[in-house]
């Protein structure tokens, strides 16, 4: 379908109006071009006929019957050069790409009269897929309204295919053969491309979901619009001791059209357009670069960006107020920032909520989202790992795949959960549980009623007055949520998430309590004995006292003996040093050693493996410190006595390893690629960025601007190379330093003289 737009003109010289019939995509281009000249529809066509005119009297000038002709002038720029040490002649490089390679008729049928798109993206591979089609079917569920002008760039026919299939809307994109490399610049390349077609678009991660409308939140004053992984943007958003990917949520951006924005967002696009710069890669992670870009250029002067946030307009970085960690501001290297400012608002991360606010602190029951109580616009699964369990958990998977999970065999164990017990108790029982669904072959659904005061966060984060009404706490909001998942759902069959229960197909599922004990021995022995469930005629099977009966399986007191070993195998549990935001170099600098969670803080000890409650990925537990002051103390075998720690000798001395309860063994049967013995790593002090050996290394930004010193910037890259790059040797170290910052002190020479 074409659309067209009915356009009244009054011109200096007219005495009645004139009323043009133009094609949609026509009047989204004159928009543009007239924002971009500053001028009204009027002013800006009279401007063109009078041009015209005057052509027409030139016998040099090009056919104005030519819309190039009369429009060149009015294009933005697309000769946006940067030198690459990377290329070995750049009168060699193939032409860069900053546009998608789409139908882009399609993409504004789609947007319609409004010009506007909400926008992601995908492969057909069924892991994508899926995650991908929840986004869809979230907004067609949710807000039926927007699913018009929501489209899927697809990266392959198998994505064009799934969707179509599904009735949304897909348009192909003809990538560059590398897709890794289009994947990082997808986001950047879908705003470039509905910016030049005058486009408004939301960009959004597949891994979001729409609950309400979000553009009822929007300002509309700006030229970015986007999320922020924050807690509290008011009082820490822009402070450089920060993580820089913690400011803005590249996984929702909404964007106006502007020549301006285009500009900026090809610049972007330019600067980081390799995936190496000589021997030195890219960041993989393309929200935290896009940050680090927009902080460069809020330093400038004047700054090329300025940041709202509510009713806050930022002055710069760390506005509040002076920071320690640097060299005197007098010696810095302050760069010349153009007249051309790009906006861009920060929204509330209660309602337009990023993972750690939605998933953990619930924290939309604290403030009105559309009425009291009520949930956010959207939710990114962000900061949360594995994101299928939390989206099942929570029960915001809208992707009817229940006969896919589970056949007409599949069987369920429930338990009564006690409340308010401390953290050791409810690790004891949660694995008595775990123990319960291997001996019966069922999969014991998950307790949600674990007590959720034993969280470190409980009250700092509000937990306390979100909670209430809950029926208590999931494992996640203690223990490391990947690892029991992986361990105990994905690998071995034992356990199912907590929020299946809310489920319909599993409401409608034929439950049996479990009483007595009489047949219980030839019960088990006959499921084992033909590899199916005990008691089959329940589908699910109800158990009261959870650890009696365990104890009971344990001790023989049925008539057999159940061995733990089978079940689970025990590691020693140890904390993820580099994670830990509270031992960032920055953080340390800025607040001193005081404030730092030593890394021999964290209580190290023997558990089953998978339950570790110093493993509380990504955002919540391990920046608890760095963000609120509040430690993160929990000991990482979560307090159980299930395992236990022994000491065995060696040639050279003795190392300590884990061993079930009562075992014997100096070398424990333990599953594939456990680790049950104690590492010798130790590491003391803060750590380097986890992005230091990359071209936009922080250390390499703030020692090109001056405002750290030579030992300083070395120090980071040493730190960075120590935990996580493997050198074994001090000289390693210094080599692979040195030729990071010469690089990058050439490619800073090659771009000043070509400048």
């Amino acid at each position: 379908m074409m659309w067209y737009r009915m356009l009244a003109i009054w011109t200096a010289y007219a005495v009645e109006p004139l009323v043009l019939q133009i094609p949609r995509r026509s009047f989204t281009r004159l928009r543009l071009m007239s924002d971009f000249e500053d001028l009204s529809h009027e002013n800006l066509l009279s401007k063109w006929v009078e041009g015209i005119w005057t052509g027409l009297q030139s016998s040099d000038a090009g056919d104005p019957r030519d819309p190039g002709n009369c429009l060149e002038s009015y294009r933005p720029s697309w000769n946006i050069t940067r030198p690459s040490y990377f290329d070995s002649g750049l009168d060699e490089e193939p032409p860069r790409r900053y546009t998608l390679q789409v139908d882009t008729d399609k993409l504004l049928d789609i947007a319609g009269p409004a010009g506007r798109l909400i926008v992601s993206w995908t492969t057909g591979g069924p892991k994508r897929w899926s995650i991908a089609q929840n986004l869809a079917l979230s907004i067609r569920r949710n807000t039926p309204e927007l699913e018009p002008i929501f489209v899927f760039i697809a990266l392959d026919a198998d994505a064009v295919r799934r969707a179509r299939d599904s009735g949304f809307n897909a348009v192909l994109n003809d990538g560059s053969g590398d897709l890794q490399d289009d994947i990082w610049k997808m986001r950047w390349l879908i705003q470039t491309t509905c910016v030049s077609l005058g486009l408004e678009v939301l960009v959004v991660d597949s891994d979001i979901v729409f609950l309400a409308d979000p553009f009822r939140h929007f300002f509309f004053d700006s030229d970015v619009e986007a999320m922020t992984d924050h807690f509290f943007p008011a009082e820490q958003l822009w402070a450089t001791w920060l993580r820089p990917a913690e400011h803005i949520n590249t996984g929702f951006l909404f964007v106006r059209p502007s020549a301006r924005l285009l500009a900026f967002l090809v610049e972007f696009i330019d600067v980081h357009y390799h995936g190496h710069e000589g021997p030195t890669p890219r960041d993989g992670m393309d929200q935290r670069v896009f940050n680090k870009f927009v902080m460069h250029k809020m330093e400038k002067s004047p700054p090329e960006v300025v940041s709202r946030y509510e009713n806050i307009t930022f002055s710069g970085l760390d506005w509040q107020g002076k920071t320690r960690r640097f060299t005197p501001r007098a010696t810095w290297e302050v760069p010349i920032g153009s007249s051309d400012t790009i906006t861009i608002r920060i929204l509330d991360p209660v309602c337009i909520s990023h993972g750690m606010n939605y998933f953990w602190r619930k924290a939309y029951k604290l403030k009105s989202c559309d009425g009291s109580g009520q949930p956010p616009a959207v939710v990114h699964v962000n900061g949360v790992d594995p994101k299928m369990y939390f989206l099942r958990d929570r029960n915001l998977w809208y992707v009817n795949d229940w006969d896919d999970r589970f056949n007409d065999s599949t069987s369920f164990l429930v338990y009564h959960h006690p409340k308010g017990l401390n953290l050791s108790a409810d690790f004891e029982v949660l694995i008595a549980a775990l123990e319960i669904g291997a001996y019966f072959r069922r999969r014991v659904v998950l307790p949600d009623t674990m007590n959720c005061a034993n969280s470190p966060a409980y009250l700092i984060y509000n937990l306390s007055e979100t909670m209430v009404d809950e029926p208590g706490c999931t494992y996640d909001y203690f223990a490391h949520a990947n690892g029991l998942y992986e361990v105990y759902s994905r690998v071995k069959p034992y356990a199912i998430e907590a929020g299946i229960a809310r489920e319909p197909r599993f409401k409608e599922l034929s439950i049996q309590r479990l009483r007595g004990s009489l047949q219980l021995r030839e019960e088990l022995l006959s499921a084992h004995a033909e590899r199916r469930a005990a008691f089959p005629s329940a589908r699910v099977l109800e158990v009261d006292d959870i650890i009696l009966l365990r104890d009971g399986l344990r001790s023989g007191s049925f008539g057999l003996r159940m061995n733990p070993e089978h079940v689970f195998s025990c590691a020693f549990q140890e904390p993820l040093i580099g994670a830990m935001a509270c031992l960032d170099e920055p953080y340390v600098e800025e607040f001193g050693a005081e404030a730092m969670c030593e890394a021999q803080s964290f209580v190290k000890g023997c558990g089953p493996v998978g339950i570790c409650c110093c493993w509380p990925f990504w955002g919540w537990g391990e920046k608890l410190q760095y963000f609120t002051g509040v430690k993160w103390d929990l000991p990482c075998n979560c307090g159980v006595s299930v395992c236990e720690t022994f000491s065995r000798r060696l040639d050279s001395g003795s190392e300590n390893c884990c061993r079930h309860a009562g075992s014997t063994a100096l070398f424990p049967v333990t599953d594939p690629g456990v680790f049950y013995c104690e590492t010798n790593f130790s590491w003391s002090g803060p750590t380097g960025a986890e992005d230091s050996n990359t071209y936009t290394s922080q250390a390499l930004v703030e020692f090109a601007a001056n405002k750290r010193t030579v030992q300083q910037s070395f120090q980071t890259c040493s730190l960075d190379r120590l935990l996580r790059r493997g050198d074994a040797f001090p000289e390693t170290t210094l080599r692979e330093c040195n030729l990071q910052f010469s690089q990058e002190l050439k490619s800073y020479v090659v771009h000043a003289l070509s400048s």
